[in-house]
């Protein structure tokens, strides 16, 4: 693996810092971006810049709707889901733990949930937010040593 080849896909890396390269640890946060996924995104608001699918009429609504099925399909068989309709899409990590745990089939106390001592506390609170609404049994696993 070739970090510097890697490095180069990421515009921000670019920046020195006392004459040193920037290395970047924040992404509880937010990533960087490499330049694909800038030029995705740069080429979808220059040419498209719509919201996708009933929602609007027009042709640009509908090339949305079907490059984001496209998408949807990539990464269906990218993880081997059993089709493209298992995959949703959530605007970050937060919303789509936020929405596991509020959809986990827990009834009681009997199940659990177990985390461990070291996960971002976006990764514990809606775990937490669901045991006040409905009593699940929580458990916190030291991190080994």
């Amino acid at each position: 693996m070739d970090i510097s080849k890697i490095r180069k896909n990421f515009p921000a890396l670019k920046k020195t810092i006392g004459g040193k390269r920037m290395i970047y640890f924040d992404n509880a946060c937010s990533v960087l971006k490499p330049k694909p996924v800038i030029e995705a995104i740069n080429n979808f608001y220059s040419n498209f810049g719509s919201c996708a699918g009933n929602r609007s009429s027009h042709l640009l609504s509908w090339e949305v709707q079907e490059l984001i099925e496209e998408a949807r399909e990539k990464v269906a068989n990218f993880i081997g889901a059993s089709s493209a309709e298992e995959i949703i899409w959530t605007k970050n990590t937060t919303e789509s733990i936020n929405l596991v745990a509020a959809s986990l089939p827990i009834k009681s106390e009997r199940n659990e949930i177990v985390l461990t001592g070291v996960e971002h506390h976006s990764n514990m609170l809606p775990y937490f937010e669901q045991n006040r609404k409905r009593k699940i049994k929580i458990k916190i696993v030291p991190p080994a040593k």
